[in-house]
C-alpha cells in the first residue's frame, strides 16, 4: 500500500493541530513516484464529510481547510471537473448559511479559492501515473491531496498576491491568477 502514517476517524480533523492537512513527506517511496504520506483517510471519512456538507449536519468546527479539500476530491471524482464548478458552489453557500455564516463580499463564500482549488485538485490527481494511484479509491486520492503542496493553506499565494486574492472581485467571481499561471506544469506540481 502506497500510503502510511495515521488513520483518521470521521471526526479526527478538529484534533490536529493542521488540520488533516500536515504535508509532511516522510520519504519517497522506492518503487513509486508517490511519497510516503503522513496522514490517511478513507473513502468512508471522505464521505462522511462530503455527504455531510451537502445535507448541511455537518459541525461548522469541522468544516476546515482540509474537509473542503475532502469535499473538492469527492465531488470531482462523482461530477467532474465541469459540473463540480457549478454545484460545490452551490453546496457551500447553502452549507454556509445553515451554519449561520453569510456569503457576502467580506465574509463566507468565496468564488475564486472555491474554483482555484478544484482546479488545483483535479491537475495534481492528473499529474499522478496511474499506477502509481488507485483511479478508484478515493480514500486514496484525498490522502494524496491531503500531503500534497496544494494542501497548505498559504498555496493560492503562490499565484495571487494577496490584494488580488482576497478583493471583493475575487469573492464574488473567478479572477484570473496575478503571479503564476496555474496550468504550467511547473505550477501543479505532486510533490
Amino acid at each position: 500500500m502506497p500510503f502510511s502514517g495515521h488513520t483518521l476517524t470521521p471526526f479526527a480533523f478538529t484534533h490536529l493541530p493542521y488540520p488533516v492537512c500536515k504535508n509532511d513527506i516522510v520519504s519517497e517511496s522506492p518503487v513509486m513516484s508517490v511519497p510516503v504520506m503522513s496522514v490517511n483517510v478513507t473513502a468512508m471519512h471522505v464521505m462522511h464529510i462530503y455527504n455531510s456538507v451537502q445535507d448541511r449536519t455537518l459541525p461548522k468546527a469541522e468544516w476546515t481547510h482540509g474537509a473542503h479539500l475532502c469535499a473538492g476530491t469527492a465531488i470531482l471524482k462523482e461530477h467532474g471537473l465541469s459540473k463540480a464548478k457549478h454545484i460545490l458552489p452551490k453546496i457551500i453557500k447553502a452549507y454556509n448559511r445553515s451554519c449561520g455564516v453569510q456569503n457576502t463580499q467580506t465574509e463566507g463564500y468565496h468564488h475564486t479559492l472555491t474554483l482555484f482549488y478544484l482546479e488545483a485538485i483535479a491537475k495534481t490527481l492528473q499529474s499522478v501515473s496511474v499506477g502509481d494511484l488507485n483511479s478508484d479509491d478515493l480514500g486514496a486520492k484525498a490522502t494524496f491531496v491531503l500531503n500534497a503542496p496544494l494542501a497548505k493553506q498559504d498555496y493560492p499565494l503562490r499565484f495571487y498576491t494577496k490584494a488580488r486574492l482576497f478583493s471583493k472581485e475575487a469573492r464574488l467571481n473567478w479572477v484570473e491568477p496575478d503571479l503564476q499561471d496555474l496550468w504550467s506544469k511547473k505550477a501543479i506540481s505532486p510533490i
